[in-house]
């Protein structure tokens, strides 16, 4: 279950009413509301994909689904609930790098694992900036 205030990236799974159902890899899945990114309204709201893909390879028909993903800011973690998420700073009120990410691709990786990743290269950029 990742903590409050802490970055992660999920796939976009349902729409929810006015927000959508977001797989964080945790126990549930989290809920992002329609206004929970900078500049949103009721009507200039992002429009995230959750949609499926019928492949046809050598007529072996498959299904895939090709839905958004999203880098956001876990606004409310409780075990007994569904975690809240926002893309946007809490303090400054911008979107400073969250919101629906575009192209590239999404590697699956335990919780712990990606945070070694990122204090190891929050590390390595530190020490870039100071050379």
């Amino acid at each position: 279950m990742p903590a409050a205030q802490e970055p992660v990236v999920g796939i976009v799974s349902a729409r929810q009413g006015e927000g959508w159902r977001v797989d964080i890899g945790s126990a549930h899945q989290a809920s992002l509301d329609g206004l929970a990114f900078e500049g949103a309204s009721r009507r200039n709201r992002p429009n995230l994909k959750v949609c499926r893909v019928l492949l046809l390879p050598d007529c072996g028909v498959n299904t895939r689904q090709v839905n958004s993903l999203v880098y956001a800011r876990v606004s409310l973690a409780h075990k007994d609930m569904e975690p809240e998420l926002e893309c946007f700073d809490a303090q400054t009120r911008k979107a400073d790098g969250f919101g629906e990410l575009k192209g590239g691709f999404l590697v699956r990786c335990s919780l712990k694992m990606s945070r070694k990743y990122v204090v190891y290269f929050t590390n390595c950029y530190t020490s870039w900036r100071i050379l």
